[in-house]
């Protein structure tokens, strides 16, 4: 019978593990676990329905939106709560799409460095009759705010633009981006909608303050 080799066990006991892909996915945090638990088990109404379980769970559900409203400078009202960042891109996207091929407006403004699951609707978009331009990063991976403002047309109908990439981490200037776009000397003059989207970045953002489309 052989024998464990005291420094192999030891080593094994050693190792400790070096998470490096937070960008895509984090484990929760305590107060998160905790409060998804409680909630699972003791609000697990339809928060739709009129009986007491759903109305608790109601409350919940419209207490954690006005929490994410105050956060992000919105209102709650304009909180909407989907599946995952793949699923709000689209709805964000497509919503400002079909809002603008009904004043005839059809180009959209977004980055090359953006997620695929941003890309890949802009694609289905452009097979739809719509016109994309993606502007490139520079160096520092980051877009340039009057290059935005230079990209829009009379008939741009939405600006989208991630704000935290998920592989490089950098932060782009969303707020400079948002006052560019809709300053007097932008070539329509006018304010044309903003999405920064932020499925991986904790650093807080003012919707209202900047412009941007909650």
């Amino acid at each position: 019978m052989m024998k464990k080799n005291k420094n192999s066990v030891r080593n094994k006991e050693m190792i400790m593990m070096i998470y490096a892909d937070n960008a895509a996915t984090t484990p929760l945090c305590q107060a998160a676990l905790d409060t998804m638990n409680r909630l699972l088990k003791e609000c697990y109404g339809n928060p739709s329905s009129l009986y007491g379980l759903g109305q608790s769970a109601k409350e919940e559900l419209e207490k954690a939106r006005e929490e994410i409203a105050a956060l992000v400078g919105a209102k709650p009202r304009e909180i909407y709560f989907t599946s995952g960042g793949s699923e709000a891109d689209n709805q964000a996207i497509l919503s400002a799409a079909v809002l603008g091929k009904r004043k005839e407006k059809r180009h959209i403004i977004s980055t090359a460095f953006e997620h695929h699951a941003v890309l890949h609707i802009l694609k289905k978009l452009e097979k739809e009759g719509f016109e994309v331009t993606l502007l490139d990063v520079h160096e520092d991976g980051l877009v340039r705010p009057a290059e935005v403002a230079a990209a829009i047309r009379e008939d741009t109908c939405l600006v989208s633009i991630m704000y935290a990439n998920n592989e490089t981490g950098m932060i782009q200037p969303v707020e400079e981006v948002a006052i560019t776009k809709s300053a007097p000397s932008s070539p329509s003059g006018r304010s044309v909608p903003f999405a920064g989207k932020r499925a991986s970045c904790s650093t807080r953002m003012r919707c209202r303050q900047w412009g941007i489309s909650p």
